[in-house]
C-alpha cells in the first residue's frame, strides 16, 4: 500500500501509531475531579419569571404573543405603534369577563320575553300603547322599565280605584276609536250611561 498524500490522514481517531507526536504540542490534561460539580447559582444564567396578567389585549391576543398587561397600552402595542384595545375590565379575567357578559346577554334575553308576554297578555289597547311606545323610543328596555312601574303604580292604588280607571280607560280608548253609526260608537254609548 502506498503511503498517504502530505497532511492527508485516513485514520480519523488521530495519528498512527507509527507517527511521532513531539510531546510538547499536546495540551496537558488536568486530574479528573472525584466529586460531581455543582454549578453554583450565581453561574447559572437568571431566568426571569413569568408575571401572569389578568388578560391581554385585543392585538397581543390576535398575534398570540405575551402580553405585559399595562393598561391603557401595553408594552407590545406601544413599541409597534399599535392601537392596544381591551375586551376586558381591568383585574378581570377573560373567563370572569365572559361569564359577566353571559349573564348580561342572559337577563336581557329574560327581560325581552317579559316585554312579548306583556304584549299578548295585556288588553288590546294597553297593547298597543306599549307597542306605540315602543316604535317611538326603539329602546324595549326603557318601554319594560315603563310597563314595571305602571304595574306597580295600579297594584299600590285600591281595589276601588283601579276599577274605576279601567273603566275610564276603556271609555276614553272607545272615544277615541269611534265613528259616528259604528258599533264602537254604541259600546262608548253604553259605558257613559249610568249604572242602575
Amino acid at each position: 500500500m502506498s503511503p498517504p498524500p502530505d497532511g492527508a490522514d485516513n485514520n480519523r481517531d488521530g495519528p498512527s501509531p507509527d507517527v511521532s507526536v513531539p510531546a510538547a504540542s499536546l495540551r496537558r490534561l488536568l486530574p479528573a475531579s472525584t466529586s460531581p460539580r455543582v454549578i453554583a447559582a450565581s453561574e447559572r444564567p437568571l431566568r426571569r419569571a413569568r408575571q401572569a396578567v389578568p388578560a391581554a389585549c385585543l392585538e397581543c391576543r390576535k398575534r398570540k404573543v405575551k402580553c405585559t398587561g399595562t393598561r391603557p397600552t401595553c408594552h407590545r402595542c406601544s413599541t409597534h405603534g399599535m392601537d392596544c384595545e381591551w375586551d376586558t375590565e381591568p383585574e378581570t379575567t377573560r373567563r370572569q369577563a365572559l361569564l359577566n357578559k353571559t349573564e348580561d346577554l342572559e337577563r336581557e334575553n329574560e327581560d325581552l320575553h317579559e316585554l312579548i308576554r306583556y304584549l299578548y297578555s295585556r288588553p288590546e289597547p294597553e297593547a298597543l300603547e306599549i307597542l306605540h311606545r315602543l316604535r317611538a323610543t326603539g329602546d324595549a328596555f326603557h318601554v319594560l322599565d315603563l310597563v314595571r312601574m305602571g304595574d306597580l303604580l295600579l297594584n299600590s292604588l285600591p281595589n276601588e280605584t283601579r276599577d274605576d280607571e279601567r273603566i275610564e280607560g276603556a271609555r276614553q280608548s272607545s272615544i277615541t276609536s269611534s265613528q259616528p253609526g259604528s258599533s264602537h260608537g254604541q259600546a262608548s254609548e253604553a259605558l257613559n250611561e249610568p249604572r242602575g
